[in-house]
């Protein structure tokens, strides 16, 4: 009896440990119950080389998006909103600093079964083929994400205009932790997203107003701080004053550059946008008088 014990815990075992992530990874971006998927085919499948992707939230959504990357420079979207007819329209994009990302088709993505919308949800399923150049299918990688609510777009244009995003979101998604027994659409018998516990890291969710900081700071230094630091010499005689003034408002201006060198990172704009360049040069150049 012992052999068979054992042999019948070893082969328990490893069954376990072979479906122990036999399900998509998943996350819902803080409490705003706009939530993604991502599920990868078991390596025996035709679609092994394949991404499978889910965006779901609810109809008050004007249009809900998942990018890859961590900045929306360079980064591969997904922008899923209602198409008016009760299904959903994707629009598959690329990233181009803060501006607006530009439609670009992707022969190899398209929308599969259990996508529309129903019960006040829109739900886009998503098959992505032969992206093992592009995502580390075995790994982690970085997302961002991103949605707005409003009147919904209802319309199949994917090259359509839309209104800049509510709130946005950053984190990485351990795809080695998101492998399906499923060779086809593995969210065929999916409802509602479920966010996993250990396959997602980072998130949160909110606005990035790094940028709106950089612009308060600078605006106060230059427009206030270096002005009045002028005229308090010649109006009071004070050159320690007007010395402590100035150096207050120089320091500011640098940590106004830092805010701006952080934003300028998470967009993905450091020396491509023109205000960045510009920026940088000219700073250096500022003199204290």
């Amino acid at each position: 009896m012992k052999p068979i014990t054992v042999t019948t815990f070893t082969f328990a075992w490893t069954l376990f440990a072979g479906t122990a992530y036999a399900s998509p990874a998943s996350y819902c971006s803080g409490s705003s119950n706009v939530c993604y998927s991502w599920a990868i085919p078991p390596s025996t499948s035709s679609a092994s080389n394949s991404l499978y992707l889910r965006l779901e939230a609810p109809t008050e959504y004007q249009w809900i998006a998942l990018g890859t990357g961590s900045g929306m420079d360079g980064s591969t979207m997904f922008v899923v909103y209602t198409d008016g007819s009760g299904n959903v329209t994707l629009s598959t994009r690329k990233g181009h600093g803060h501006d607006m990302p530009t439609h670009s088709q992707m022969s190899n993505v398209e929308l599969i079964s259990g996508s529309g919308v129903s019960n006040k949800t829109m739900v886009a399923n998503i098959q992505w083929k032969d992206v093992s150049n592009m995502i580390d299918l075995k790994g982690s990688n970085h997302w961002i994400s991103a949605w707005k609510k409003g009147s919904p777009l209802d319309t199949t244009d994917a090259s359509t205009n839309f209104d800049e995003h509510d709130e946005t979101d950053r984190f990485s998604v351990d795809l080695s932790k998101a492998t399906t027994n499923s060779h086809t659409n593995p969210f065929t018998n999916t409802t509602n997203t479920q966010p996993s516990s250990n396959a997602v890291s980072g998130g949160g969710g909110g606005e990035d107003h790094t940028g709106s900081i950089h612009g308060a700071i600078m605006a106060v230094v230059f427009l206030l701080g270096f002005p009045i630091g002028s005229v308090l010499m010649p109006l009071l005689g004070k050159w320690l004053i007007h010395a402590s003034w100035q150096v207050l408002a120089f320091v500011g201006m640098w940590i106004g550059f830092g805010v701006g060198k952080v934003a300028a990172d998470r967009g993905g704009d450091w020396f491509h946008e023109p205000h960045v360049v510009l920026g940088t040069i000219v700073l250096p150049t500022t003199n204290e008088d």
